[in-house]
């Protein structure tokens, strides 16, 4: 539906409720085809991976080495992470 979106009403801008939106409800896949067809008009972005020495623990999810990454406000957790798999930062 979202490449449905793109293809017919090229070159408009996604608001940001919309990238809201999809992480409240958890859909990873609609995030990742906003990120890949970010135009970056607003501002200019990165992806980033963070690595750390340590393992951690949420307590209520596996341990894991702690390897993610994020877009804005949108944390993006690794694959391998069982627990939620967005959450608003």
């Amino acid at each position: 539906m979202v490449k449905w979106f793109f293809d017919h009403f090229s070159g408009l801008e996604v608001p940001a409720e919309v990238v809201t939106a999809a992480a409240s409800k958890g859909h990873l896949p609609v995030l990742q085809f906003l990120l890949e067809n970010d135009q970056g008009r607003c501002c200019d972005h990165k992806r980033k991976t963070v690595e750390m020495e340590v393992e951690w623990s949420t307590g209520w999810g596996p341990t894991l080495p702690r390897e993610d990454s994020w877009t804005e406000s949108v944390p993006i957790m690794p694959k391998e992470w069982n627990g939620l798999v967005l959450a608003t930062w």
